[in-house]
């Protein structure tokens, strides 16, 4: 059945079940002071700068009149827009890591080959001319199409979407999930951004926000969207990620995602502009596996730029293969990684050119939180010296932003910024994690 529905716009913070490391340094905390206001010569940043900051993007589907399911009696293995026939099939008994299956591969030239479809007061999704349309007839609304494929704990989504007008404003992109009301979404924004949302009976959960633009969106054609799902069956790390082309421009784990997929399909969510969203939808693929290696979703896309090669050295090693590139403007580094993991959504370090602009940047962060005057950031906000191994390292900042425990902190050594993020209020459970967070020298 076809849902569409008006957009409820609230946050809702990723559950951290817990926050351990073991350490590999000791740091030592001065008992905090009151620090001064001042920052000479320096902006004050705003909470927007978060890389991984959720957006009023959430959900609460109500049910609409939708189509009858386009039904019929199985088309033949070679028609277009029929479940692909794999070479083989793998074993129950023995699944192999990396045993892939295509199960679907759709240009969409069939008018039957699966996805829901109707024609409603708020909505429309048809087939048009060999492409799939969706579309929203005015703001604040959302709306998605999905066809069946099996019950499989990986999956791979892929398609070309024509996004829609910028104007619109809005998100769009593909699904993976058990129903209707259960799923994952990896979406872009109007701006090139990106978000990775978990639908719980309709309601919306933000895993990872990546407000950096994706160069490939700024173009005017269609984009190639895949979305790789991997369920609790699959492997060790549940989770989701989201590319364009052979960009992985978000990723999250989910540790208590969902068991495996049995549908996907297209996503479109209309922003506060009066014009009708619309997207189109072309070349979907569906491929599927049984079980994940080490990692159960894609590590983001590898890098060869030597800045981030040379800060990526002083990143704990349990970390590295967890890191991206992403864009701080609001900071003046010369260059910043993201190294979020399930338990710590945001795990930034931001590399500087010298130690006086690290220092000019953290002096504008603890002017915007000139509240964090407590003694110790093991349990409330407070700002002050630490040391490791006995030897002054940097200060230390921590707050609460959005009922968020954060830090920010300074590593004079090596002129390195670091920038962690739960989505819980607990100090003492992200200061257990900071002890083991480097940067090393």
């Amino acid at each position: 059945m076809l849902r569409g529905a008006c957009v409820t716009k609230v946050l809702i913070a990723v559950a951290i079940s817990c926050l351990s490391c073991t350490s590999v340094v000791t740091r030592t905390v001065a008992p905090m002071q009151p620090s001064a206001t001042g920052t000479p010569g320096a902006s004050v940043p705003t909470a927007t700068a978060d890389p991984t900051r959720q957006p009023s993007a959430s959900l609460r589907p109500s049910p609409q009149p939708s189509a009858q399911p386009t039904a019929a009696l199985p088309p033949p293995a070679s028609s277009p827009g029929s479940p692909a026939s794999p070479a083989s099939s793998p074993s129950p008994s023995g699944p192999q890591v990396g045993t892939f299956l295509e199960v679907i591969l759709d240009d969409m030239s069939r008018p039957r080959s699966g996805f829901q479809t109707g024609d409603f007061e708020h909505h429309r999704v048809a087939y048009e001319g060999d492409e799939l349309v969706v579309e929203i007839k005015g703001p604040g609304r959302s709306t998605w199409t999905m066809r069946e494929f099996g019950d499989w704990p990986l999956v791979d989504i892929e398609a070309q979407i024509q996004p829609p007008d910028p104007a619109a404003d809005g998100f769009y992109g593909l699904t993976c999930g058990r129903s209707n009301e259960d799923f994952y979404a990896g979406l872009l924004d109007a701006s090139g951004g990106a978000v990775l949302l978990r639908i719980d009976g309709g309601e919306a959960t933000v895993l990872r926000r990546e407000e950096a633009p994706v160069p490939e969106v700024a173009g005017p054609g269609p984009l190639d969207l895949r979305l790789s799902c991997s369920g609790t069956d699959a492997g060790p790390v549940p989770g989701l990620s989201l590319s364009v082309g052979d960009r992985v421009v978000a990723s999250a784990a989910d540790p208590n995602g969902f068991v495996s997929f049995l549908r996907g399909g297209f996503y479109l969510e209309s922003g506060s502009a009066e014009e009708a969203a619309l997207m189109l939808g072309d070349d979907f693929r569906v491929t599927v596996g049984l079980v994940a290696g080490d990692v159960a979703y894609p590590s983001p896309t590898p890098t060869a730029d030597p800045a981030v090669e040379a800060l990526l050295l002083h990143v704990p090693e349990a970390l590295r293969d967890l890191c991206q590139r992403v864009d701080r403007p609001d900071l003046k580094a010369a260059v910043a990684i993201d190294c979020a993991t399930a338990d710590v959504p945001v795990a930034t370090y931001l590399q500087y050119p010298d130690p006086a602009a690290m220092t000019a940047d953290y002096r504008a962060l603890v002017a915007a939180h000139s509240d964090a005057t407590g003694s110790s950031c093991e349990r409330e906000p407070s700002e002050g010296p630490y040391t490791v191994d006995g030897l002054a390292a940097g200060r230390l900042l921590c707050f609460l932003d959005d009922g968020a425990a954060t830090f920010y902190w300074t590593d004079e050594r090596v002129s390195i910024l670091g920038h962690a993020r739960s989505a819980a209020a607990s100090f003492d459970d992200l200061y257990g994690w900071w002890l083991a967070a480097g940067p090393l020298p």
